[in-house]
């Protein structure tokens, strides 16, 4: 009788472990699902820069065509419009090249997209080279995370409040900097242990973004730094390079 009974108990434990298990991978796929749609929502943002990128170039080629033709029948009035037309279109050019990291790049012009749609002013600073000295995964991971928790800060801003993200990136001393800054309108909310509570509704998604940044910070030999006001929110950090780039040409 006693030893069924400890069968018993034994087959309860296991029980109670399985179904811990199977709630545990259950959300960690859920989490998994979740990292891969903000990469995918961000690879689309990516993708129709490219392609905007891409239609901008092509009419400058047809402009220049035309201006040829004017400047061969002499027509300078419209010739000057047209000039003035292809200045427009470069500035537009230089705006989405903000810097030689190819995947930095890719990254910023994904967002700047996103947040021209969202009415947000988005000013960057990005004296990079095009090696780094961190790798390109938790270089994504970190940037995505950032953009998207700015983004998200900066829509929350009251009807009065100018909504804004600066971002800053740069190389000092072996290290990559990065400060952020985005208007914010509402109350942020800490934990017991300091930490900020997340406001967003989905639960699985509560401050995945800070911890996966912190994870990053740790892992380069950094701390994420974060400060707020009533109407700001910062983000900083110095991520240690693993290999200093030898040349480094901005």
């Amino acid at each position: 009788m006693k030893k069924k009974f400890c069968n018993a108990n034994r087959y309860a434990v296991l029980l109670v472990f399985g179904i811990f298990l199977a709630g545990f991978l259950q959300k960690r796929k859920k989490k998994s699902s979740l990292q891969r749609a903000m990469i995918q929502e961000s690879y689309q943002a990516l993708e129709q820069n490219v392609n905007r990128t891409n239609a901008i170039g092509h009419e400058v080629k047809n402009q220049i065509m035309v201006m040829s033709l004017l400047y061969q029948e002499k027509d300078y009035e419209r010739l000057g419009k047209y000039l003035q037309k292809l200045s427009q279109m470069s500035s537009e050019i230089r705006r989405l090249q903000f810097c030689k990291h190819p995947l930095t790049n890719m990254i910023l012009r994904g967002y700047s997209a996103r947040m021209e749609k969202a009415d947000i002013d988005f000013q960057v600073q990005a004296a990079l080279p095009e090696q780094v000295g961190i790798e390109e995964e938790d270089l994504t991971s970190f940037l995505v995370n950032l953009l998207n928790n700015a983004l998200e800060g900066s829509n929350k801003s009251s009807a009065s409040q100018k909504r804004y993200v600066k971002l800053r990136l740069h190389l000092q001393e072996g290290y990559f900097v990065i400060s952020c800054e985005n208007s914010y309108s509402g109350k942020i909310q800490e934990r017991k242990n300091g930490k900020i509570k997340s406001s967003k509704k989905d639960k699985l998604s509560h401050g995945y973004g800070i911890r996966r940044m912190e994870q990053i910070a740790g892992k380069y030999h950094s701390i994420l730094d974060i400060t707020y006001t009533d109407k700001i929110f910062y983000v900083r950090t110095a991520l240690k390079m693993i290999q200093i780039p030898d040349k480094i040409a901005l």
